[in-house]
């Protein structure tokens, strides 16, 4: 059984070694790896006559798409399609959206998302690996074991078991590929014998391949092994020669793996990165810029010319005397006599080409100079609209990746239902304090849920423009105090729930104040009728035609100067 599993996963080797005609798939990722840490002239360090300078346009470029990508928070937002509620009346979905979050942070989520789409901007893929760890305690001081466990698994470590199509839950299995010490594979395999092995040629970069050696900390190269039967996913774990665990009844109904890809392919589950395409340019670059200083380090100091039957030798210490015989018999100048040679001018097209060159990759890849803050913030409102404008080319990565975080909740909906049984939720009581809640999570099973992603703007001009609306509205007296200080971003105020609960025990003992007190206005508006009186018509003429609600707050604001 061992040999049919690791036959599949050469299998899988093979087609990743194939499926780009001539272009050897992970060597390939290997060289785009080094070609985005900045290793750019590798192999090339023989050829001793050009400098080897590197302008790492393709580390800018995708650190910016990640930027961007990311400047908003993804917000996970789960709706059932019954209408259910649990115990005590509360909603099943803010349970399961509470538990979702926790989850997130617990695995450092919005961390993880950068991670691999820095990973996918360079391999092409994005691969989530979701596990569930039985002996993790969830809580401390509570006896409640089993956590979800997220993993980011790279490009080269993930197999389909039909690789032209990207569609997760359509494989006949899938393979994930991982390595680790032998001494934790030996544990989990329950003391059977596991030798270690050499087996990294076929990691992402050339770094994986190097490892510790002489100190018992070995490792070995292993698999998991994902299928279904009658809609329940198994699973088996192996290495090459050793059966860790097989067929293990997982208990779940959809694969524990979320897939999708940078930029997608038609015929293959491989998507394709940045730096792919925009190698050849970084080459050129470059290369252009070798040239260009090469041609500098030849002409900068260009070779002295004397006539050598008016002086044998040039001495050009400081404060050096040269004789000089014959120049009035001859007629001859100075610089007759010697004289540097002028060297040939570079064109320059060299250094316009190669700002050509950055100026149309940025650009083709929807980098503007007001997306990476080369411009003056002096009209915010312009900025914001060519941000936005420059986000357009971004909408089919961002669809991606959101697809991507679907399919992870439900992967988590599905472990939540199957395996968390009953236990206690952190849940916020809509005042800023947190507590746990319990919920049977049994519940989720057989549930029809509405799963949708929501995505809310925190980047740095979209805060400064909704700042800038609250205050004008607020200077207006569109609104009072109290509702701009709930719109305003958390961030601005620190402890902002305490200060709009002490606001709103303000504003009711002061309703309940005026309610205790007698009303007596008859005085006040007598002294609002004299006070008119004593205006100039036209300004009495003005103020009849306000509402009368405004009338009367007018003339208070006036008698009041």
């Amino acid at each position: 059984m061992e040999n049919k599993l690791w036959d599949k996963y050469e299998n899988g080797i093979k087609y990743n070694s194939s499926f780009r005609p001539n272009k050897n798939y992970y060597e390939s990722i290997k060289v785009w790896n080094d070609f985005y840490n900045g290793d750019q002239w590798l192999g090339l360090e023989g050829d001793q006559k050009l400098p080897h300078p590197t302008f790492n346009i393709i580390k800018r470029i995708i650190e910016f798409l990640v930027a961007s990508l990311t400047s908003s928070n993804i917000a996970v937002n789960i709706e059932p399609l019954e209408n259910t509620v649990a115990d005590g009346n509360e909603p099943i979905s803010e349970f399961l959206n509470a538990e979702i979050k926790n989850v997130f942070e617990k695995n450092n989520f919005e961390y993880k998302v950068k991670e691999i789409l820095t990973s996918g901007a360079i391999t092409g893929d994005l691969c989530f690996h979701t596990i569930f760890n039985p002996l993790k305690r969830a809580y401390r001081g509570q006896d409640i074991l089993g956590e979800i466990e997220i993993e980011i698994i790279d490009a080269t470590n993930v197999m389909f078991g039909n690789p032209n199509i990207k569609d997760v839950e359509k494989q006949p299995y899938i393979i994930i590929v991982g390595r680790d010490l032998v001494k934790n594979l030996q544990k989990e395999a329950k003391g059977k014998k596991i030798e270690e092995d050499k087996d990294t040629q076929y990691q992402t970069s050339d770094y994986a391949e190097v490892e510790i050696e002489g100190d018992d900390e070995g490792k070995a190269l292993y698999i998991y092994y994902y299928y279904k039967k009658n809609d329940k996913v198994f699973c088996s774990k192996c290495t090459k020669d050793v059966m860790i665990f097989q067929d293990v009844d997982m208990n779940t109904t959809r694969y524990p793996v979320a897939f999708d890809n940078f930029y997608r392919q038609n015929g293959t589950y491989h998507g394709r990165g940045v730096v792919e395409s925009v190698c050849p340019n970084q080459i050129s670059i470059n290369k252009l810029f070798a040239m260009a200083i090469y041609h500098q380090m030849m002409t900068a100091f260009p070779p002295l010319l004397i006539d050598k039957d008016m002086v044998d030798s040039i001495n050009n210490e400081v404060g050096s005397v040269i004789e000089l015989k014959g120049l009035k018999v001859s007629g001859r100048s100075f610089s007759d006599v010697a004289g540097y040679l002028t060297p040939a001018q570079m064109s320059e097209w060299i250094i316009k080409i190669i700002d050509l060159c950055f100026q149309y990759t940025k650009e083709c890849l929807g980098v503007s100079d007001a997306s990476l803050g080369q411009i003056n913030p002096t009209n915010t409102s312009a900025i914001i609209a060519v941000q936005k404008s420059t986000a357009v080319p971004l909408a089919n990565i961002k669809d991606n990746l959101y697809s991507l975080v679907e399919q992870e909740v439900l992967i988590l909906i599905d472990m939540m239902a199957n395996k968390y049984g009953t236990r206690p939720v952190v849940m916020d009581d809509g005042e800023g304090h947190r507590q746990l809640v319990s919920f049977d999570f049994t519940a989720l099973q057989n549930m029809d849920l509405k799963t949708s992603v929501d995505v809310g703007e925190t980047s740095y001009w979209s805060e400064i423009s909704t700042l800038q609306t609250l205050d004008n509205l607020l200077a207006a007296e569109r609104i009072d105090f109290l509702q701009y200080l709930e719109r305003v971003p958390n961030e601005i105020i620190p402890r902002k729930a305490e200060l709009i609960s002490a606001l709103k025990e303000q504003m009711e003992m002061q309703q309940a104040t005026q309610q205790a007190q007698p009303v007596n206005n008859d005085a006040q508006y007598e002294q609002m009728a004299q006070f008119m009186d004593n205006l100039p018509m036209e300004q009495q003429a003005q103020i009849r035609s306000m509402p009368p609600e405004q009338q009367e707050n007018y003339l208070l604001n006036l008698m009041q100067q």
